[in-house]
């Protein structure tokens, strides 16, 4: 192994329980981005049905626009955490990328509490104000096919529960870096 540079954080491998919980994560986020694959896809096949539908027989398919509606959140949500473990989301290094050693990791770490404290937020209030009202009510689509829209509004705050997951697990990894000497 490589000795680690002094702008960079000396790892320190992950123990068996984290390790474990990170593995088992890892699955489930796969498999959550695979759907959302899949959901594309299927997104796509009843496009191209509707185009058809609509050109030959001049009708539309019922309830496509509200199926697409709901398939759109799911899409967006799926694969939010699988996004955050490879580190796929965009940033702005302006000032960050110009940090080294201790300072980098530290701010590294401050970020995670934040991004953290405002997920946790999220799920609280997504669930609190979205899922349930529309789970208390029966919330359906407006439309000549009804679909329920709770699950839709579930998905939201467990998703960004996966995420807060996925966020402490990285940040009790990062707690347990060894930063360098700047």
């Amino acid at each position: 192994m490589a000795p680690s540079s002094p702008d960079q954080p000396e790892a320190v491998p992950p123990s068996g329980w984290l390790q474990s919980i990170s593995n088992i994560l890892r699955r489930i986020e796969d498999i959550l981005n695979d759907l959302a694959g899949w959901l594309i896809l299927a997104l796509m096949a009843v496009g191209v049905l509707e185009v058809i539908s609509r050109s030959l027989f001049n009708r539309p398919i019922p309830g496509q626009i509200n199926f697409v509606e709901l398939s759109l959140v799911a899409i967006a949500f799926l694969g939010l955490s699988h996004c955050q473990r490879s580190d796929g989301h965009i940033r702005m290094t302006l000032l960050t990328g110009q940090l080294k050693g201790r300072t980098r990791h530290f701010i590294s770490i401050a970020m995670l509490f934040v991004g953290l404290a405002t997920l946790s937020l999220l799920v609280w209030s997504t669930f609190t104000s979205s899922f349930l009202p529309a789970w208390t009510i029966g919330d359906v689509t407006n439309s000549t096919v009804r679909f329920p829209v709770w699950p839709t509004k579930l998905l939201v705050p467990a998703m960004l529960a996966l995420v807060c997951l996925r966020i402490l697990i990285t940040l009790i990894q990062k707690l347990r870096m060894k930063p360098g000497v700047s």
